[in-house]
């Protein structure tokens, strides 16, 4: 499912062959996956947000249907990523606002479980 993803992206990396003398001895279909999962890899790597759209854009190019990640983890890792980068981004390092360990442990687990639930979701597109 993942290859066949992939094979269908088009990050403008590989273009068809005009003519049959154009075709180079790689496969071709080898060669665009090969590319294509070198895109995707540098999208993740460069990568350095949690929330939703980050999640969408590293996954959803793999095959994973986006309409069957739960809404709830996109909307708790939207809600991390916005206080992480509002304590990273905004306070210069000063304590503006005391956390709750027992919140944030709990939140934790809660996100936890829902990236469980995510990854025995997406087993379908290793096969």
């Amino acid at each position: 499912m993942a290859s066949s993803a992939l094979c269908s992206r088009n990050s403008g990396n590989i273009g068809m062959p005009q003519e049959t003398s154009l075709i180079k001895n790689d496969r071709f279909l080898d060669t665009r996956f090969s590319k294509e999962l070198d895109a995707i890899r540098k999208s993740i790597n460069s990568n350095n947000g949690a929330k939703s759209s980050n999640i969408l854009l590293m996954f959803v190019p793999l095959g994973v249907d986006e309409t069957k990640i739960n809404p709830q983890l996109l909307s708790e890792c939207d809600s991390l990523g916005s206080d992480r980068g509002f304590l990273a981004h905004q306070t210069a390092g000063a304590a503006v606002y005391l956390i709750d360990p027992r919140t944030e442990y709990d939140r934790t687990l809660k996100i936890q479980d829902l990236i469980d639930e995510f990854e025995r979701g997406i087993e379908y597109i290793l096969q």
